[in-house]
């Protein structure tokens, strides 16, 4: 995954792009739509202002899906809540460090860890067969959007 000027490149082993997310210019909050390579809306980000945690949302066909905040602690937490499966998923991990794991049930599904040798925010992504990779990469973004805020002051 890269960043160039808002807008957030994702791609595979063989570094052929699986989706994207652009960024709105001009705008209060941060909002992103995010499309697969035939150009598919597959989710949009909207952050929520006037909020002392960072806090974004995720949603499709107008609908909110997943709620990503940003803890309000010396210990960097990002919490993911599903705003329609209490037991959908959770995030745990070294968001500093960029490592972190993500988990359904007590059991982890999907490994991220941050290439800390690269000039472009570069993450290595597993995730396990049969789960949503697309809402798993949505989430990865939210998370480095948050880092990235955190980092501009």
């Amino acid at each position: 995954m890269w960043s160039l000027k808002g807008n957030y490149h994702v791609v595979n082993e063989q570094d052929v792009e699986i989706l994207h997310a652009e960024g709105k210019p001009l705008s209060l909050r941060k909002k992103y739509i995010v499309k697969n390579v035939e150009g598919e809306e597959l989710f949009y980000i909207r952050q929520k202002l006037l909020t002392f945690q960072p806090t974004f949302f995720i949603s499709k066909n107008g609908k909110d899906l997943f709620k990503i905040v940003k803890s309000f602690s010396f210990k960097p937490e990002i919490f993911v809540e599903s705003l329609e499966d209490p037991d959908a998923f959770y995030v745990e991990g070294n968001f500093w460090g960029f490592e972190f794991k993500f988990f359904q049930d007590g059991r982890e599904f999907a490994y991220v860890s941050k290439d800390i040798w690269k000039m472009t925010d570069t993450y290595g992504v597993a995730i396990e067969d049969g789960k949503d990779d697309q809402l798993i990469l949505t989430v990865v973004i939210i998370i480095n959007i948050i880092k990235d805020l955190e980092s501009s002051g």
